[in-house]
């Protein structure tokens, strides 16, 4: 085999006879397809390319052309890929350090919310200390209306016999 282009990862070869054509990607998986040279043509919308036999051109010059401009566009695929897979971490990583500042937020607010609970508990002790004062104050302000009649009654009751 005849190695026609090799790109980043990207090695497209095919047969000195012409009978084949494989497309490899180095490193990790290796994808091989054997296509027959006499049925190749392009499809764009399925992303599939195909090749025929050239007429009236030479056949090996041809191919040669054809899978230069395959991993042009293969190569131009993987990037496009990489391209999206960098910005979908971008994203990712944006929505965490969100995540993360709602999480510190969340924090914040529970603590506050916990504070103004135990300042709420605080606020009906007072006002339960301010009813039970209210309550002593009512009682010895009785108590000195009742003294305070008596007293009256007592000194009427003098201021009479005199």
């Amino acid at each position: 085999m005849q190695e026609l282009d090799k790109m980043d990862r990207l090695q497209v070869a095919a047969s000195s006879e012409g009978s084949s054509l494989d497309i490899r990607l180095d490193g990790g998986n290796v994808l091989q397809h054997s296509l027959p040279v006499s049925s190749i043509e392009r499809h764009a919308e399925a992303n599939v390319v195909q090749v025929s036999q050239p007429v009236g051109e030479d056949q090996e010059q041809s191919l040669v052309n054809m899978l230069k401009a395959l991993s042009v566009e293969l190569k131009s695929g993987f990037e496009t890929s990489y391209a999206n897979q960098m910005e979908f971490r971008g994203l990712c990583e944006d929505l965490g350090k969100k995540i993360d500042d709602l999480a510190g937020r969340t924090a914040a607010l529970e603590k506050e919310v916990g504070e103004l609970r135990v300042a709420v508990e605080e606020n009906k002790e007072q006002i339960r200390n301010v009813k039970e004062a209210e309550t002593g104050v009512m009682a010895k302000t009785e108590s000195l209306e009742k003294n305070l009649r008596r007293n009256k009654e007592v000194s009427q009751g003098r201021a009479g016999r005199r």
